[in-house]
């Protein structure tokens, strides 16, 4: 057993044992050389043999994914066989659930789709690789938010937690158990993966944790409030469904449902169905020569059209996105207007609404609605614009070989290089190639006419140097962005950098320290001015405001949060601390009486929790 302070190899010092995986013991060190953590993981000898890791390591070293922690080497030390990897920054999803971390369906979408893409990597390389233990306590969420799949089989052992275990996973681990001569026969595939992926999402939407000898386990839907769509749960569901052929068959048919949700959402049906419906009564209309529209009817059906029209390009303008796109869905599903609209037309509306999404960072949806759009335009120019688009929302949803096709594509449709260099740039991103995602968005810059194209050149800068943590590049290349265009997005993410910049500790310099805040502070301000703010906008403009001694802007800024969030014990904790940096200890009581009110037992959410126990012990 190592313990704190242990040296191994001359290369690695020994800080802390961070966990246990079911093949080994898993130590946090730090490359004495590079001075940076990496994790050593000590393989059980009884599992594996040495000549069988050294085979292992060395293939997966030429493996590289953004959502993988790298593999770097393999070592001897005093009999034990360790490898040693990337160590990850951040919470795995087992201890945020502990912690009272509630998530939402966007969110958990998200993370889906990265380890699908990690997954769908790993079973379809040339050396297929089974996880065999995926559970919620190997999916790291790092400090961007983003999954990291950590103790990955790198020895090709049977790894397993029986309760997210796959039936047929748990059989052969019983047989090999048991000496069964047989077990030899048999070998997992990616579909094991699969059912354990589904049953850690399970967990994660229940807080009930499954069993793979549970045979009548509840399904999602039978549980009351989740606050899921059905869509999602039937996903899920089969997913882990206990037949192996009635499960997924790969990860890609995980990532195509999961690109069809919005296809079975209740407003699309209705689209589709109204379109088959338009169509009939239209033929009906034809075939008995109904002409019942007289002349001034159509002008002002006509002007109806467009001012209904220009408003969803106003909504979209405005920042008010989510509006702008159910706008979108109601004139397209309109029956007043189909035979008035165009397909140049249907193909703008779904450019809007694709614009609308990705500004949301909903790029599932807008990569949806920029396939739309394609099929409707006709002009050379917008349709070089939407194959940008289209790419680009692929790539960010991690669908790279997708958006290598539509580049493609593009370019065989006559399609200048030169404009496809935003595409290109996305798609190096997302592939992990920073140097390159650099060099051709600012191929893109140099020869982009286009404000929204060139403002996105410089955000996925911005969003590069804040990933690499080089925070002063980064707010350089979000306040250029905001030069050509402004988005909501824009200014929350440039007051984050800010914060961010601050907690890097980078200065002691004070007066330094509260120009950041300031900064923070004043592109919050802009969308609390300007649009419409978002729940950790109230949290997080509070809190500068009072940082900045702004007590009764910080007050008036949560007491409209609360007027959101009535019952969310977060917005009256942040009043209550305002309330006791003014040393009006009434009101801090009467705000803290009020958080514990609406506080509940599962939400225990790190600082903020320990900040409430404080003021109610203080003022209870």
């Amino acid at each position: 057993m190592l313990k704190s302070g242990d040296i191994i190899n001359n290369t690695y010092m020994i800080d802390s044992e961070i966990g246990s995986g079911a093949l080994g013991v898993i130590y946090r060190a730090v490359h004495i050389r590079l001075q940076k953590y990496v994790v050593l993981k000590k393989i059980k000898s009884d599992k594996v043999s040495y000549s069988q890791i050294r085979i292992e390591v060395d293939t997966l070293k030429q493996y590289k994914h953004a959502y993988l922690p790298n593999v770097y080497d393999y070592l001897e030390y005093e009999g034990d066989i360790y490898t040693v990897m990337d160590y990850i920054d951040g919470n795995d999803l087992k201890k945020m659930v502990e912690s009272g971390y509630k998530f939402d369906e966007q969110q958990l979408i998200k993370w889906l789709r990265q380890l699908c893409s990690v997954l769908n990597y790993l079973h379809t390389n040339k050396i297929p690789i089974v996880h065999s233990d995926i559970k919620p306590d190997n999916i790291i969420i790092d400090s961007d938010g983003n999954v990291c799949l950590i103790d990955f089989n790198v020895a090709g052992g049977l790894g397993m937690t029986r309760e997210y275990a796959s039936p047929e996973q748990f059989q052969l681990v019983s047989m090999y158990m048991s000496g069964d001569p047989n077990a030899s026969m048999y070998a997992l595939d990616g579909r094991s993966d699969i059912y354990s992926l589904g049953a850690t999402f399970y967990y994660l939407m229940t807080l009930v944790t499954p069993d793979v000898q549970w045979y009548d386990m509840p399904l999602l839907m039978s549980y009351k409030g989740l606050g899921y769509s059905e869509a999602f749960m039937e996903i899920i569901e089969k997913m882990k469904c206990y037949d192996i052929k009635s499960r997924f068959q790969s990860a890609q048919e995980v990532l195509s449902a999961l690109d069809n949700i919005k296809r079975r959402d209740s407003r699309y049906k209705r689209y589709i169905i109204f379109q088959v419906i338009a169509s009939v009564v239209f033929l009906a209309l034809v075939v008995v020569g109904v002409r019942m529209i007289l002349h001034g009817n159509s002008i002002i059906q006509h002007d109806e059209f467009y001012s209904e029209y220009n408003k969803i390009s106003r909504e979209y303008e405005e920042g008010n996105y989510q509006t702008a796109i159910d706008l979108g869905y109601d004139f397209l599903n309109s029956s007043k207007y189909q035979e008035m609209i165009t397909d140049k037309e249907i193909g703008q509306i779904f450019n809007i609404m694709g614009n609308c999404a990705y500004n949301d960072e909903d790029y599932s949806n807008a990569s949806y609605y920029f396939e739309q759009a394609l099929k409707y335009s006709n002009e050379s120019d917008i349709k070089s614009d939407l194959y940008v688009d289209y790419a680009v929302s692929l790539a960010r949803c991690d669908k790279i070989t997708e958006a290598i096709n539509i580049v493609s594509q593009a370019e065989n449709s006559g399609i200048e290089s030169s404009l496809l260099m935003l595409a290109r740039a996305e798609i190096s991103y997302k592939s992990g190639d920073y140097a390159n995602a650099l060099k051709n968005a600012d191929e893109c810059i140099k020869s982009s006419t286009d404000n929204i194209k060139t403002s996105r050149c410089f955000l996925l800068k911005a969003e590069i140097y804040e990933k690499i943590r080089n925070y002063s590049e980064s707010i350089k290349n979000y306040k250029t962005a905001l030069e050509y265009t402004q988005t909501p997005n824009s200014y929350r993410k440039l007051s984050e950098v800010y914060m961010k910049y601050n907690e890097q500790k980078i200065t002691n310099d004070n007066v330094q320290y509260n120009e950041n805040i300031k900064s923070a502070e004043q592109y919050l301000r802009v969308i609390y001015d300007k649009y419409n703010l978002e729940y950790e906008d109230y949290i997080n403009l509070g809190k500068l405001n009072r940082t900045l001694g702004d007590y009764d802007f910080s007050i008036k800024v949560l007491t409209e949060g609360i007027s959101k969030y009535p019952e969310d014990y977060r917005m009256y904790l942040y009043l209550a601390l305002t309330y006791e940096s003014m040393g009006d200890y009434q009101n801090t009581q009467d705000n803290v009486r009020k958080a514990m009110q609406f506080h509940k037992s599962d939400e225990k959410n790190d600082a903020d929790y320990d900040e409430l126990m404080r003021l109610n012990s203080t003022y209870h």
